[in-house]
This record gives structure tokens, sequence and C-alpha cells, in this order.
């Protein structure tokens, strides 16, 4: 591929995408402070700085943990912002506040860069498989220019309108993905404590049309109380939550089931769960209802 692509941010879901680059035959460079041996040894260029990832390459993809983060990558002393080049774009993958993408989008308009926003949905570990999506959105034309990149990563990209549309229907992807793990985990501990077989549960419920992905995903996890190491914890759990409320807020729209679920997700953390998988939900109601 003549495109050469950074990825600033390989933790958990940084690591995979870029894995996922190379093995389509990109050029990948990227940046983290501690740098992965795995990035290197799959064929990845390590740089010393965020400056250094936008000279070399022509996309970058940045997949990072907080607000600050971002901001820090973009407009730090070592950030985007100081090796920019025209025709660089930048891809946000995270999720994060809509506010910090704006602020960084901003100053790299300023520098003559377009940031589109196209948070990633799924988890590391359905990156190598193809099962993650891409909620796109910014400048059309700039996103289709991209989409070779982002269709080396998953079969599943949109384009969803104009800056922030990605977030925001990230924010709706998780608020179901919260409820729906509550909504699993109660279904669970009701049958065992009715007396069927977990197993056969899953069995006849995952092909109903009351099957869903969390119950499918999570089911085995919660029937054998195997919650390490998480697929997605009760910590970033909690950490969306936020975002989802600020965008109901902002939109005026309740959410009432969000907020019951909200204080599950509190007492997991409360009882120590916080670094386990979301399906500890099951031993936190299993717990109220005697099975735990």
């Amino acid at each position: 591929m003549s495109t050469n692509v950074g990825i600033v941010g390989l933790g958990k879901m940084g690591l995979p995408v870029a894995i996922s680059l190379l093995e389509h035959g990109f050029a990948v460079s990227g940046y983290r402070r501690h740098m992965s041996a795995d990035f290197m040894s799959r064929g990845g260029t390590p740089l010393a700085s965020s400056k250094e990832v936008a000279q070399h390459c022509d996309i970058v993809l940045t997949c990072l943990p907080t607000d600050r983060a971002l901001l820090e990558v973009v407009e730090g002393e070592q950030g985007l912002v100081h090796g920019v080049h025209p025709g660089l774009v930048v891809v946000e993958i995270s999720m994060l506040s809509l506010q910090a993408k704006e602020q960084a989008r901003t100053n790299l308009q300023r520098a003559g860069v377009t940031m589109l926003d196209c948070p990633i949905s799924g988890t590391p570990a359905q990156v190598a498989p193809r099962k993650t999506v891409f909620f796109g959105s910014g400048d059309e034309e700039v996103f289709h220019s991209c989409l070779p990149v982002l269709q080396a990563i998953t079969d599943h990209t949109f384009y969803l309108g104009s800056f922030g549309a990605g977030s925001k229907m990230k924010c709706v992807a998780n608020l179901l993905v919260a409820v729906h793990m509550l909504a699993a985990a109660e279904a669970m501990v009701l049958s065992m404590k009715a007396g069927l077989d977990p197993e056969m549960v899953m069995k006849v419920i995952n092909p109903s049309i009351a099957g869903s992905t969390m119950l499918a995903a999570r089911g085995p996890m919660m029937a054998g109380r195997r919650y390490e190491p998480p697929l997605g914890s009760i910590h970033q759990v909690q950490e969306f939550i936020p975002l989802i409320k600020a965008l109901a807020e902002e939109s005026c729209c309740p959410t009432p089931l969000l907020d019951l679920a909200a204080g599950y997700y509190d007492r997991a953390a409360e009882e120590g769960r916080g670094a386990q998988d979301i399906a500890a939900m099951f031993s936190v109601l299993g717990k109220e209802a005697g099975l735990e």
C-alpha cells in the first residue's frame, strides 16, 4: 500500500488495530510512551513522539483513554500540530467527550489538518475476526478517502454525517451495552434460581427472539463465574456512562434504564469488581438473589 498510516495509542485496542493494518499490507508507524514489542515484531515502526508520527504518515489514527491524553497528543510540545504537512488526516477512534474532540479538531484545523470523528465499537478481541464497527463522521469526502484504511480493520464502516455524529452513535451503542448486560445478568440469575440449567438456557434463548449479543458473549462467563481477563470492564462502563448522560441532557432525553443500571455498576465497583468483565454483574445480582 502507498498510504503510510500512523497510530498514536498502541494500547488494548490500538495494538490489534495496528496489527490488522500491518497484515493488510500498510506501512504502520506508531507512538506510545511504553512501546509494544508485539507491534515491532509484527513489522510496525516505532517513533519517538506524536509529532514524528504526523511527519511520517498520511493518515493518523488516535486511540486514547482520556480527553486529556487526546489534547496532549494533538497540541502538546511534541503533538501532532507540530508535525503537520499538506494532506495529513487525523482519524479519532476513541470514545471521549465531544467537547475534547471539538477542541482537538479546532487546533488541527488551524494547522491545516482535517480531523474525523470515527469511534470504533467492539472489544479488542473482536478486531482480528473483523467484528468491530466504525461510526464515521466529519468531512464526507475525506472520510471516503480514508475508507481503504478503515476497511482493512473491519467490514462494518458507516458514514453518519457531520463531525460528532460518530460519538453520538457510540453513546447510543454503549447505552445498549450497559442496559443489555444488566438484563442478561438478571435473566441468568432468575433462570438459575428457578432451577434451570444455564447451558440449556443459552442454547434455547440465543437463537430465539429474546437472544442478545450480551447473553451470547457473556453467558458462558456468567455461568462459570469467569470474569478475568475482561473483554470490557466495569470501570470502562462507569467511564462512558457520564458521556451518555451528557448527550442525553443536551438532547433533553430521559434515560431511566441507564440511570438504574448505573447504580448497579457502581455497586459492582464498590464490591471490588471494577477491573472485572461486565459479566460480573451476574454475581452482583446473584448476591442479591442469594446465589453468591
